[in-house]
């Protein structure tokens, strides 16, 4: 689910006993961003129709602000930042992960608490 909303891809993962190993790519975001249609599918992953419609309505909106060709530029760019400052970045998808694993085995094992002693560490992996 985070793969499809983040833009990063989970390559293979080893869950150990007390903790797990996780390798990603992280693709920078594209240097002309995602489109709307991209945007609304991705935000589709984690909220709700309702929500997503409302930023799609925000965003027509924008785009035909003011009767010129792309509308209000501004507004748009400042709607699309709004969700993919969370987008392409390694900290943002390990933070969203641990924190939804969290809630998912604090609720299926009836507990409260962290789970998770330390911060991720993280390791630039080369290709060979």
């Amino acid at each position: 689910m985070m793969e499809n909303y983040s833009g990063c891809r989970v390559l293979s993962y080893c869950v150990m006993s007390n903790h797990f190993h996780i390798l990603l790519e992280v693709p920078p975001m594209p240097e002309a961003g995602i489109s709307d249609s991209e945007l609304l599918r991705r935000l589709g992953v984690f909220c709700g129709e309702n929500f997503v419609q409302s930023v799609g309505d925000e965003l027509v909106a924008a785009r035909s602000e003011g009767g010129v060709e792309g509308g209000n530029a501004e507004r748009v760019v400042e709607i699309h930042e709004r969700f993919t400052k969370r987008m392409h970045d390694l900290s943002e998808f390990m933070k969203t992960l641990l924190q939804r694993f969290t809630r998912w085995f604090n609720r299926t094992h009836n507990r409260t608490g962290t789970l998770w002693e330390d911060r991720f560490k993280s390791v630039i992996a080369g290709y060979v």
